[in-house]
C-alpha cells in the first residue's frame, strides 16, 4: 500500500508539475491558496492534511479526493477512526456527557476498526 505522501509526490511527478504549478492550479480551481512549503511538507510526510486541504489538492489535479487518495484511503480512515476513538474513550468528561447513541456509534467504530486491522472476531473492541 502506498503512503499518502508517496502518492502525492508520485502524482505530481507523473503530471510533470512543479510545486508552484500545482499551487497555481489549486488556486485557479478553488480560489484558495495552499502554500508551496505546505505542499512540500505533505510530499515528505511531515504533515497530515485536513480533508478540506485534500479536496483542494484533488481539485488542482482535476480528480476526486478518492482518486487522489488511491490506496492511502484505508490508512487515513484507520488513523481518523483511531483519533475519534481516542478522543471519546480517554476523556472522562466526554464519556460522561455522551448520549447512549453516541457511545454506541463510537463502540461500533472501534469494533469495525478492530476487524479491519485483523482482529477477526472483534474481541479487542469494547463490548
Amino acid at each position: 500500500m502506498t503512503a499518502l505522501h508517496e502518492r502525492l509526490a508520485a502524482l505530481r511527478r507523473e503530471r510533470g508539475y512543479s510545486l508552484r504549478e500545482l499551487q497555481r492550479r489549486i488556486e485557479e480551481r478553488t480560489g484558495e491558496r495552499v502554500a508551496i512549503s505546505y505542499l512540500s511538507k505533505l510530499e515528505r510526510g511531515q504533515v497530515t492534511p485536513r480533508i478540506d486541504t485534500l479536496c483542494r489538492i484533488a481539485a488542482g489535479y482535476g480528480v476526486s479526493p478518492k482518486a487522489l487518495l488511491g490506496e492511502a484511503t484505508d490508512d487515513l480512515l484507520c488513523e481518523a477512526a483511531g483519533r475519534v476513538i481516542e478522543a471519546f474513550w480517554h476523556d472522562p468528561d466526554v464519556v460522561d456527557a455522551m448520549s447512549p447513541a453516541t457511545a454506541a456509534a463510537v463502540a461500533a467504530l472501534e469494533w469495525a476498526l478492530a476487524l479491519h486491522l485483523g482482529d477477526e472476531d472483534g474481541s479487542a473492541a469494547p463490548p
